[in-house]
């Protein structure tokens, strides 16, 4: 009899072991199964749980998550535009806006929005994460406080999948009761987007357009260019970039040798014609916005003025950014028309105005917070301007914060409609404004070879610095092939600029000589010459740019 037992007990441990590995493999095989298969996937399978991510929904008015977002030719994944840059939100109330691309020329029937979010929250704080596309509030989540990491879904709406583009903007928002008398106050948050934020996208056909290959190909955009060098360029060639507008997006030129397999090798007359496109796309968007129409005095706020309203703490700031060729008559402003309100709940601070114009300080004043509004002109030296310019205004209270929250107390301002940029001298006969005025919408795009890619980056930077709402139309052959009755720009590199230089003053006709550098600035600067300025030759020897554009207006009729 008891070796009957022992038996029995040896079968159940069998079947036991049995049952065991059996539910091994099926696990196994379920892993498998939620690692490639989209639909478990996407609502939150082993790769969340094993990351430790929260997955959330949100789903709002017509926008619903579809069973699977792949359509007839699959999926891609596109990259946040901004994705060289710091997205991350600190402190309450902290923001962050960025953009992510559709595709121009390829059908898709559904996109979902992945952002991958990582949060640290400090214990007895409470916080929210506000979301919202395209300028439509989209939902919120909850913080927890310690470390979290979030993957938030969004399915878009159907008039979002008709943009070019999507718009993100997130918000913390919250309350740090420890905040009172604590020095080392961190501000009670901090919410960082991840690098494998994108938009995923059900494709109905094959991407083949060159536009929608090179969206797909990441950003920045790595375009191949047909040249060979004999060593590898180390330079930051993407930090030093030219930019699609309104696309945002940076690209640059890598030679082929060097090329990654991701990079997208395209013609230069696809390039041209690309660039061409979105040009016109600009150009659409500023008619129907009013802004080609420009003239002193030029207004920085909208009529409704809500996006110059602020809520704040301590302190806030606006910016402005311009660029010389987006200004009436392309001249510079001379003068900022400020109208403010402001209000504050502690009576015995002070407020410290301040205007910074490319970082240097221009305006400055103390104001009492008794005094609810402010208006006053402000000289803008043309010493500190170039053809790109920051304009910030900020706003600080020096109230006393001892013993009591390191916040500060409530605030609000406004930048009142009326506020902008005014010429009121005149600078007509200023170098950029002659260059710029001499050439035509549309312009004969040229390149004097042989360039490599390196120098092909620095020349575009100074093609999208100068000739910002310009088109090109590509054009073989270099300067010996100009067609005088339209204007044209010839890229040329360094090692061929005085051949160059010297064909140019034999045809005894007017030129200008524009180059971009990477100087002490942290930016590059980009500079003009006339053709006959005896400083031209000093300046190239000095600063010994990659490559030059050759500017030739077209020829008048005598």
């Amino acid at each position: 009899m008891p070796c009957g037992v022992t038996a029995g007990v040896g079968e159940t441990e069998l079947r036991l072991i049995g049952i065991a590995v059996l539910a091994l493999i099926l696990f196994a095989f379920v892993a498998i199964a939620v690692n490639r298969s989209e639909d478990l996937f996407e609502t939150g399978g082993l790769k969340d749980i094993r990351d430790g991510r929260e997955v959330h929904e949100l789903e709002t008015g017509e926008a619903r998550l579809p069973d699977k977002i792949e359509g007839a030719a699959g999926f891609v994944d596109l990259e946040v535009l901004q994705s060289d840059e710091w997205t991350a939100l600190t402190g309450f109330s902290g923001h962050r806006r960025f953009s992510l691309p559709l595709p121009r020329d390829t059908a898709f029937s559904a996109a979902v929005l992945e952002i991958f979010v990582k949060t640290e929250m400090e214990f007895e704080t409470a916080g929210r994460l506000q979301f919202e596309v395209n300028g439509h509030r989209r939902g919120e989540i909850v913080l927890e406080p310690g470390e979290t990491n979030m993957r938030v879904r969004i399915p878009l709406e159907p008039i979002d999948l008709e943009r070019p583009w999507i718009d993100v903007n997130i918000t913390v928002d919250g309350n740090n009761p420890k905040a009172e008398c604590a020095e080392d106050w961190t501000g009670g948050v901090v919410v960082s987007i991840q690098p494998e934020t994108h938009v995923r996208v059900a494709l109905d056909e094959p991407i083949t357009s060159t536009a929608d290959a090179l969206i797909a190909s990441g950003f920045p955009v790595r375009i191949v260019w047909p040249s060979q060098t004999p060593e590898v360029i180390t330079a930051a060639d993407p930090v030093i970039s030219w930019r699609w507008l309104p696309f945002a997006a940076k690209a640059s030129f890598v030679d082929k040798g060097v090329a990654r397999e991701t990079d997208v090798e395209v013609p230069i007359e696809d390039v041209v014609e690309l660039h061409h496109w979105v040009v016109q796309q600009e150009n659409i968007r500023r008619e129907l916005e009013g802004e080609n129409n420009l003239s002193w005095p030029l207004p920085i706020i909208g009529q409704d003025g809500a996006a110059a309203s602020r809520e704040f703490r301590n302190r806030t700031s606006w910016v402005y950014r311009y660029s010389r060729t987006s200004m009436p008559d392309l001249q510079l402003p001379d003068m900022l028309d400020l109208k403010m309100q402001m209000v504050s709940t502690d009576s015995s601070a002070s407020w410290l105005l301040i205007v910074f114009l490319n970082g240097d300080i221009v305006y400055s004043q103390t104001l009492p917070t008794t005094q609810t509004s402010f208006e006053h002109s402000i000289p803008l030296p043309k010493n500190v301007q170039s053809i790109d310019n920051e304009l910030r205004v900020s706003l600080i209270s020096d109230e006393e914060k001892t013993g009591r929250c390191v916040q500060g107390r409530p605030a609000a301002a406004k930048i009142n409609v009326g506020t902008g940029l005014d010429n009121r001298g005149s600078d007509a006969t200023e170098l950029y404004a002659g260059v710029l005025n001499a050439m035509s919408p549309v312009i004969n795009l040229m390149i004097e070879g042989p360039v490599t890619a390196h120098d092909l980056n620095f020349g575009f930077l100074a093609l999208s610095k100068i000739f910002l709402h310009n088109s090109f139309d590509y054009r073989e052959g270099g300067l010996g092939n100009l067609d005088h009755s339209q204007p044209s720009v010839t890229i040329v590199a360094l090692e061929n600029l005085t051949a160059a230089l010297d064909q140019m003053k034999g045809q005894d006709r007017p030129y200008w000589v524009a180059y971009s550098v990477v100087t002490s600035a942290p930016d590059p600067e980009t500079m003009a010459f006339a053709g006959d300025d005896p400083a031209l030759a000093s300046a190239i020897d000095l600063h010994r740019p990659e490559s030059a554009l050759i500017v030739v207006p077209a020829k008048q009729d005598e």
